[in-house]
């Protein structure tokens, strides 16, 4: 993760740096790109599957590797003040849908948004979203998840 060490990442990284065409360039096609990859895995109902599947099994891999989970309530949604922060052991997810929201209609990039269950309140449905995105410039280094 981080800096671009591959001769090919150093040297894509000079070419979108040399000139504001070259940037312009790289991230259309990274943008074309993400976008052909996401309706090529809503169109097949195996890749879909499958895709759920991996998702699942990362999040509860890294899940298990956490001890604890810090729970944090807000009364407001504009003020970093809890209301309330404890500690309980960290829960896992199960029943994970997901939805592929290409926006094709804009130039946002696909959104991926989740509904899961967690075993620390098992009757509640909690909504997510994962988003693919580039670490440290398109197409430079290594592509990865935000998940919330």
């Amino acid at each position: 993760m981080g800096k671009a060490k591959s001769e090919w990442g150093i040297a894509l990284k000079a070419i979108r740096k040399s000139n504001k065409e070259n940037a312009a360039l790289i991230d259309q096609i990274y943008y074309l790109s993400i976008k052909q990859y996401w309706k090529l895995i809503k169109k097949n109902k195996k890749m879909l599957k499958k895709f759920k599947k991996d998702l699942t099994s990362s999040i509860q891999n890294v899940l298990a590797q956490k001890h604890f989970w810090l729970n944090a309530f807000y009364e407001k949604s504009d003020t970093i003040e809890t209301t309330n922060i404890f500690l309980s052991v960290t829960p896992q997810i199960s029943d994970l849908s997901v939805h592929i929201n290409l926006n094709e209609d804009t130039d946002k990039l696909p959104k991926i948004e989740l509904q899961y269950n967690l075993t620390s309140n098992p009757n509640k449905k909690f909504k997510g979203q994962a988003l693919m995105r580039w670490g440290n410039g398109n197409g430079i280094a290594n592509i990865r998840w935000n998940i919330s």
